[in-house]
């Protein structure tokens, strides 16, 4: 198992795992993630905002998932947590969730929400 930041390069195979989940990812989502990938690449110290991506033995990206600060409730809200089909069910999802709390409790924070 290896998670790491989103690169540049991961954003096409992120898309298309979100892609295979369109109820969760409706157009007007996906609209909304070159833009916040963008903005996190230009600036990975960003605490405020970070997404990560799960690779598969192969090196292929499995998952992906990201927190960003919702500065309106004051709480980090998990977002984009997206398992490629053939590799759900092998506690992806999870793996990047705990990651994801696990930073966000470095940050002194206790408290997230996910919105569906």
């Amino acid at each position: 198992m290896q998670i790491r930041l989103l690169e540049k390069s991961d954003q096409s195979q992120v898309e298309y795992i979100m892609a295979g989940h369109p109820l969760q990812f409706p157009p007007f989502i996906m609209e909304k993630y070159p833009e916040r990938w963008q903005a996190f690449l230009a600036i990975q110290n960003d605490k405020q905002c970070r997404y990560y991506v799960y690779l598969a033995e192969s090196g292929e990206v499995a998952g992906h998932a990201g927190y960003l600060l919702n500065e309106e409730l004051a709480l980090y809200e998990i977002v984009g947590v997206a398992v490629s089909p053939k590799n759900q069910r092998q506690g992806i999802g999870k793996a990047l969730i705990d990651n994801i709390c696990k930073q966000i409790r470095k940050l002194g924070r206790t408290q997230v929400f996910s919105t569906r």
